[in-house]
């Protein structure tokens, strides 16, 4: 199986837990089986998507992608994102490149884009050895960019100050608006640092009618009808919505979104192009109708990781 293959890019990352775990509050069909992976992983690259986000801790993910890469004959041209599993923390050079060399195996790829350090306890880290064993894989040629992923602007502005550090991963959504409120995308363009926005949709949330959330996210159903008021009244969908305001205050970073099935995907991608076709006015005028407005400084709304016993 492979398919034609574009010179078409979107400002998306297809972001792969989903395919490695059963993931997401909104997730209502499971890990997908294998064929059901590799149809995403090929829906994404016909729409124009060609980075790919995964993590050694995100299951089977690695090698599902590896699959889909081999199977899809894009191997060669695919770029991945990946992060280290947080069990290395600590460890010595030799076994973490020996990880780094055994997860660039099952994805199939030479070479990742960009590695990172999987959580903030593993930035804090990066003083310790961390940094270092991560420059060497670099000088090494393994991968591309150096970084972390993380949960606050506070986190981010420490790891913009550490030496070597060129790529992260942060999370910015309606709700979730820290990184555009307090300058954290000025600040990482003047330190020309790549970021790869994640939870634009805060795992599905945003996309769920208020009926339909878990008891522990109570909390966020104002924040949800008012959202839903919100797109109503500018005549989009929440997922149009979603993706203008994080598209729009992230500019020119990259939005990583999951998807359970191909046609996920597809509509991720079909809103992703409407957008594109807004004008940058129509674009300032939406973001200015969010901002404020909707910035949750609830926390146990906007981090998953606060949300109840299904973390």
């Amino acid at each position: 199986m492979s398919i034609e293959q574009t010179d078409s890019t979107l400002p998306l990352v297809l972001g792969t837990v989903q395919l490695g775990l059963e993931y997401g509050v909104a997730n209502k069909t499971g890990r997908p089986a294998t064929s059901q992976a590799i149809a995403i992983v090929a829906a994404a690259w016909a729409e124009g998507v060609r980075y790919f986000d995964t993590a050694q801790a995100y299951g089977e993910s690695e090698k599902i992608l590896g699959r889909a890469f081999k199977e899809l004959k894009i191997d060669r041209a695919a770029k991945v994102v990946s992060k280290l599993s947080p069990g290395l923390h600590g460890q010595k050079n030799e076994i973490i490149l020996e990880s780094v060399r055994s997860s660039l195996e099952n994805l199939g790829v030479p070479r990742f884009e960009g590695l990172l350090v999987h959580n903030p306890a593993g930035a804090g880290a990066w003083h310790g050895g961390l940094g270092a064993s991560l420059a060497e894989i670099q000088r090494v040629g393994l991968t591309t960019r150096v970084g972390a992923s993380v949960y606050s602007v506070e986190e981010g502005m420490q790891c913009l100050a550490m030496s070597g550090i060129s790529l992260l991963q942060l999370p910015f959504n309606v709700f979730d608006q820290d990184a555009y409120q307090k300058g954290f995308f000025c600040a990482a363009q003047k330190g020309e640092c790549l970021l790869h926005v994640r939870s634009v949709f805060l795992q599905g949330l945003l996309l769920m009618e208020p009926e339909e959330f878990p008891s522990f996210l109570k909390n966020a159903v104002p924040w949800a009808t008012q959202f839903a008021a919100l797109c109503h009244k500018v005549g989009l969908s929440k997922r149009e919505v979603a993706l203008a305001y994080a598209y729009w205050r992230a500019k020119p970073f990259p939005l990583v979104v999951g998807a359970e099935t191909p046609e996920q995907i597809q509509e991720n991608c079909r809103d992703m192009k409407s957008v594109l076709a807004f004008s940058e006015e129509d674009l300032e005028q939406l973001a200015r109708q969010v901002d404020n407005v909707l910035w949750v400084q609830d926390k146990s709304i906007v981090n998953p990781s606060l949300w109840g016993p299904q973390q």
